[in-house]
């Protein structure tokens, strides 16, 4: 695929798979950390958490894991594991997170900076009168 998966495409595609996630920034620069500008690399240059990471998403369909058998010079065989970005995928993902998201925008948090400026008078109740 010509489009370069951007950190923000990965990050709403996870997002899309979990959105309970708040990690998927972090997981998102991590796994770009090793993919760069590559669509497919070396399961062996992966730390066992990125790579933990990369079976989960693999789950989503986001990344693919492929082997190749060759030959070493002395005949034995040599198996070589890659892990590879699902593109379409992931822009695909990416999209559906970003309509939900405009469907269904997040409650803002309410602003309660009003009450910081009130005179502190404001905040003592007042004693009422007792009923018998």
């Amino acid at each position: 695929m010509d489009k370069l998966v951007r950190k923000k495409d990965l990050e709403d595609a996870i997002s899309y798979f979990v959105p309970e996630n708040k990690k998927a920034e972090q997981y998102a620069n991590r796994i770009l950390e090793y993919f760069g500008f590559e669509s497919r690399i070396i399961d062996n240059n992966i730390d066992a958490n990125t790579r933990k990471i990369l079976y989960d998403m693999s789950d989503f369909g986001l990344f693919y894991k492929q082997k190749e058998m060759n030959k070493s010079y002395d005949g034995k065989n040599w198996t070589t594991y890659y892990w590879g970005l699902r593109e379409k995928e992931i822009f695909k993902s990416a999209e559906k997170y970003r309509e939900g998201f405009l469907k269904n925008p997040p409650k803002k948090e309410k602003d309660y900076s009003i009450y910081e400026n009130l005179d502190e008078a404001l905040w003592t109740r007042k004693s009422s009168p007792s009923v018998s």
